[in-house]
């Protein structure tokens, strides 16, 4: 017999030392019914603060992801021997990965397709931000490397059936739920590998075994403030997933690389330079092209070709980057 929503609210808030976990079975039929539209606002509300105190188990992760991937639209997969996956969802421009979106739009220069994934921002409700990063990239790649395939744009509320009807409720919520995990876990391309952030070790290796139990390659970073983006003034961590569902804990860094990016490229100050500094990739003069955003990009398209597949490791991608693109580096 179904449970109902007040059943599977009662069972998770319990507070944090009395609550219960579900079985895989009750978490695929609850978030099943969430994405029906079968909890109440009060009963939405409850259940994904409950388990936001609860912290979501491995079985209950893998459950959500699950229900996911059984409401998705089909997409063709992405086209060549390399491809590339780039998992987005975030709420603003600072958390959205945007050096690694400008990255990401030289790719197909280089022979690598990639995909995006994106999010409605139903927290922030600021969408230009995104459009404003993405015109950027755009600029960026046709100053740097002529008109060419573009990366391939998918929205989480047009993958998932049922989740746009929830945007207002979550907006509601105020905070992150597990929706937005589960979001920033959507590949509609699983045969290609999948890039995505977070912030917290411990969920990065449980997204990793979600990854692995679906069958799914990829790297998950603990990048700048959770996104993809690498940091610019230490080592970089990420878990690797790979097709064979190994996973493996990795780490990289500038300084390993012999590169020296000014870490300050990030600060909210920097970001009204950013596109003054695209422009000045293109200038007649090295001098002119030497800036922080310059050697940033370098170091996320060595990082993403070798994420793709395309390079057997991240010096192996720099060097690919700095032939395939000479305008940028020369």
């Amino acid at each position: 017999m179904s449970a109902s929503a007040v059943e599977f609210v009662k069972k998770v808030g319990k507070g944090k030392t009395l609550s219960a976990d579900l079985a895989p079975a009750e978490a695929r039929e609850a978030f099943a019914m969430l994405l029906d539209g079968g909890f109440l606002p009060a009963q939405f509300g409850a259940f994904l603060q409950a388990l936001r105190i609860k912290e979501l188990t491995q079985e209950e992760l893998d459950a959500l992801t699950e229900v996911f991937r059984g409401r998705m639209a089909p997409l063709p997969p992405l086209p060549g021997p390399h491809s590339l996956v780039l998992n987005l969802a975030s709420d603003t421009q600072r958390k959205g990965g945007l050096a690694c979106l400008l990255a990401a739009y030289l790719l197909p220069r280089l022979g690598v397709s990639v995909g995006i994934v994106r999010s409605e921002p139903v927290l922030q409700g600021n969408r230009a931000s995104f459009e404003l990063s993405r015109d950027l990239a755009m600029n960026l790649s046709m100053k740097l490397a002529g008109e060419g395939p573009a990366p391939v744009l998918a929205e989480c509320g047009t993958l998932v059936r049922g989740l746009s009807a929830l945007d207002g409720l979550r907006g509601q919520l105020g905070f992150r739920s597990c929706l937005h995990t589960a979001e920033k876990l959507i590949n509609p391309w699983p045969a290609s590998p999948v890039l995505l952030g977070i912030s917290h070790k411990h969920y990065a290796l449980r997204m990793a075994a979600t990854l692995a139990r679906q069958g799914m390659a990829g790297r998950i970073l603990l990048g700048n403030h959770g996104t993809v983006d690498l940091v610019l003034h230490k080592e970089t961590e990420m878990v690797s997933v790979a097709a064979a569902g190994t996973i493996v804990e990795e780490t990289l860094s500038p300084a390993g690389l012999d590169l020296e990016i000014p870490s300050d490229v990030y600060s909210l100050a920097k970001f009204p330079q950013w596109a003054e500094w695209i422009g000045a990739m293109s200038a007649e003069t090295p001098e002119a092209r030497d800036n922080g955003l310059r050697r940033a990009i370098h170091y996320h398209v060595g990082m993403l070709l070798w994420a793709a597949g395309a390079a057997p490791d991240a010096r192996a991608g720099l060097t690919a980057a700095r032939r395939g693109i000479p305008r940028l580096f020369a």
